[in-house]
């Protein structure tokens, strides 16, 4: 998949991810500067979503259409049903921070 961007869709958008778990799974883009408390630490500016991950698919590609979302944070754990949640760092962020561009 040629992945010439990155930007952020608007909330209620589809995006997808892949996973070396889950494969590819598609859902809408529920909020952005989200903040989660993750056993290892707190991590602020995330996008959430109910998009399906499970231990495993962390570091994954998150995308919709020709531009990357995000990069695959953490989700909660068990099956994927309409309450669960699913977080992302937003690809744009280390692209600007490293002064990166996607081709």
């Amino acid at each position: 998949r040629d992945i010439p961007g990155a930007g952020r869709v608007m909330v209620g958008d589809q995006a997808c991810k892949t996973g070396s778990t889950t494969g590819t799974t598609c859902g809408p883009v529920l909020g952005y500067n989200v903040t989660v408390r993750y056993a290892e630490g707190t991590v602020s500016g995330l996008t959430r979503t109910n998009i399906c991950t499970q231990p495993g698919d962390s570091g994954g590609a998150m995308f919709a259409g020709s531009q990357a979302q995000g990069i695959t944070s953490g989700g909660t754990i068990g099956g994927c049903n309409p309450s669960f949640r699913s977080f992302f760092q937003p690809a744009d962020e280390p692209l600007s921070v490293y002064g990166l561009t996607l081709l």
